[in-house]
């Protein structure tokens, strides 16, 4: 009889909208195990572009000391990570697609304190999932030299914890709308994605309250209305094309036209629609110009001032 063989694991790391377990078994993902976790030395940005008007911005994380990010570790198998990889523009091989915008990382996360006495439990005694975590006696001395801390109570908090190998995807800093330094606001529904995760990951509720809860959204205004209308016009048809295409088999045919159809709609916005309808990725102020445009474009498309 032929010894089965032993499954391999990754541990995934996620702070965005995949932080709710049910998006990854959505993907017929079913993670063996999950806990929040801390990436120090790491801030969310709201700083990438996504649908204009519509789903303004995209969170990417950035290196920022004494920062941290707080987010969801799910233990998955290498089969179910290599569909996560997929998600984010990698090839069978774990290569990455010239197009695609995310980078894959390699990170060190932390389970909250609290987490700790059940993780061992649940995963440490499973002899397949120990590469996962880290020798935390050499760990420590490591973490306690960079911050020149010689506290034992420190020492002791960071010997409380689990310190995990993860890996995470985090966008490139390649937007070419949003300027170096500015940053722009989430929709509600990504908002709300975010709460609704937090909340069933059990996130920190302090974290929670400063980073998620404190986000202000975007609000749509009439002129940015007929901003999305303009951009919906100028993808729509190109999406069902490439959907046609895609079906005969013309996949280079597809990225070529994606990337015409993107440097189209940036040109565009760029040039003419953010100054005719405003921002598509941040709120207006509200100004007597801004008030002034808005009634402008009310009475044009519907012939009222109502």
């Amino acid at each position: 009889m032929e010894k089965e063989e032993t499954k391999k694991y990754r541990a995934y790391f996620t702070f965005d909208m995949y932080i709710q377990e049910k998006y990854l078994i959505y993907e017929k993902i079913t993670p063996i195990y999950g806990f929040p976790a801390i990436l120090k030395d790491h801030e969310v940005v709201w700083d990438q572009t996504g649908t204009l008007y519509i789903e303004p911005v995209l969170p990417r994380i950035e290196k920022r000391k004494g920062k941290e990010v707080h987010g969801a570790v799910y233990i998955i198998t290498e089969e179910e990570y290599k569909k996560v990889q997929k998600w984010y523009g990698r090839t069978k091989e774990g290569k990455e697609e010239e197009e695609k915008a995310y980078e894959e990382r390699t990170i060190k996360v932390i389970s909250y304190e609290e987490h700790t006495e059940k993780i061992e439990k649940e995963l440490i005694i499973k002899r397949e999932i120990k590469d996962i975590i880290v020798n935390i006696e050499e760990e420590i001395e490591g973490w306690i030299e960079e911050d020149n801390s010689s506290d034992e109570e420190e020492k002791q908090k960071i010997k409380d914890v689990i310190i995990v190998n993860a890996n995470t995807f985090v966008l490139k800093q390649n937007d070419q709308i949003i300027k170096k330094g500015e940053q722009g606001n989430p929709s509600e529904l990504y908002k709300r994605t975010l709460m609704e995760g937090a909340d069933i990951s059990m996130i920190d509720k302090e974290y929670k309250k400063k980073h998620i809860e404190a986000l202000e959204t975007y609000k749509t205004s009439f002129r940015q209305k007929i901003g999305l209308t303009c951009i919906l016009l100028l993808r729509i048809p190109w999406i069902l094309t490439s959907i046609a295409l895609q079906i005969v088999k013309l996949t280079t045919i597809v990225k070529i036209g994606d990337q015409i159809n993107n440097n189209l709609v940036i040109l565009l916005y760029t040039y003419i629609l953010q100054y005719l309808f405003g921002s598509g990725f941040k709120n207006e102020k509200q100004t007597k110009t801004t008030q002034y445009s808005n009634l402008m474009w009310k009475v044009i498309v519907t012939g009222t001032i109502g």
